[in-house]
């Protein structure tokens, strides 16, 4: 980006026009007012508000879930939604996609994971162990007792039935 520095002389003083042809000869882009860049941004900034509102909804998330995620309040990410001026937008911006990728991606890839209706998900691990997960995954418990999967299957859902949980095991 180039740099201009308009220089003057005591008591001298250019006027608008010539301080726009002067930027305009050199290529710069004048300093804007916070006033004026919010202007000229907030399209922008709506544009890119409604889009990832669009997405979160689509992905049935609430805004205080997803405001959660990402670090910051409700009504922050409400007014970053609105196209209205918010503090590091563009690291907002970031974590909010980083968030609805990563949800979208975990539902390609799962989606047993969140469409069961069990209280406890039950995930195989390559070495036959059985993860229990609660439905916001989070690891519950692990069941390994050396014996292979049947034993480590027949442990969980003994350990869940006795809880008064239901189990849905996941592919």
């Amino acid at each position: 980006m180039t740099k201009l520095a308009l220089v003057y002389s005591e008591g001298q003083r250019l006027t608008k026009e010539e301080e726009q042809q002067i930027l305009d000869e050199h290529g710069v882009e004048p300093t804007l007012t916070r006033e004026e860049y919010v202007e000229k941004m907030s399209e922008e900034w709506a544009d890119v508000g409604a889009v990832l509102k669009d997405r979160r909804e689509k992905a049935h998330l609430t805004a205080e879930q997803t405001a959660y995620r990402v670090g910051v309040s409700r009504s922050t990410l409400r007014r970053f939604e609105k196209g209205e001026p918010v503090k590091s937008a563009k690291v907002l911006e970031a974590a909010y996609c980083n968030y609805l990728d990563f949800i979208e991606l975990l539902r390609e890839t799962r989606p047993l994971r969140m469409e069961a209706e069990a209280d406890v998900l039950i995930e195989i691990k390559p070495d036959d162990s059985v993860f229990l997960l609660r439905r916001i995954e989070q690891p519950i418990a692990v069941v390994n007792f050396g014996g292979g999967l049947e034993a480590n299957l027949d442990a969980a859902e003994r350990l869940c039935k006795d809880q008064g949980l239901t189990t849905h095991i996941l592919d």
